[in-house]
């Protein structure tokens, strides 16, 4: 929704970026663009989608990205959403997140991840760390559980089959120790 207003609304031109984990997951934003536009036919008429580029406004362009395709590196973009990287590959998501970041400083840029919590002692848990050291990054973390749209008998129930780590990452969001089973 954020990116759908900013390429229907933006008075200049502007180049963004949404990047996910692997084409799978991009085709996902992708399809929710896609429906938000569906849902809303007054948004429809500013936006052209064209394979992995939605065009709105004043030529503005949305780029969505995935990890394990080529082409991060050159990218100079307003507006960079990661999505996900607790669940990007250990060396090859890195490099891609590296080689995004280091766009940021080639312009002024809006710069937003947008992930659950995930393992500790992984590079997205260092970055993590930094961001909220730094006097440059706002960080937010959700307190208490996450799923608040979720029934609570429901959450409860997969609590009992899912691994104890990964409950704790996606209903309430704790880092947790690379040695806990997943």
């Amino acid at each position: 929704r954020f990116m759908a207003w900013l390429l229907a609304y933006s008075n200049k031109q502007l180049n963004a970026y949404v990047a996910a984990k692997d084409r799978d997951q991009a085709n996902y934003l992708a399809e929710a663009l896609s429906t938000e536009c569906f849902l809303n036919p007054w948004l429809s008429r500013h936006l052209r989608f064209k394979n992995w580029e939605v065009y709105g406004r004043n030529n503005s362009c949305l780029t969505i990205m995935a990890v394990d395709a080529a082409g991060s590196q050159g990218a100079r973009p307003d507006v960079l959403i990661l999505d996900e990287i607790t669940h990007w590959e250990e060396r090859k998501g890195e490099d891609f997140y590296n080689n995004l970041k280091t766009g940021i400083r080639k312009r002024p840029c809006i710069f937003i991840i947008l992930s659950n919590a995930g393992i500790l002692y992984t590079w997205q848990h260092r970055e993590f760390e930094a961001a909220q050291r730094s006097q440059r990054w706002y960080t937010y973390q959700a307190p208490g559980r996450l799923a608040t749209w979720m029934d609570e008998a429901a959450i409860e129930e997969d609590r009992k089959t899912l691994p104890p780590a990964m409950a704790m990452r996606l209903f309430d969001n704790i880092w947790v120790d690379p040695g806990m089973s997943a």
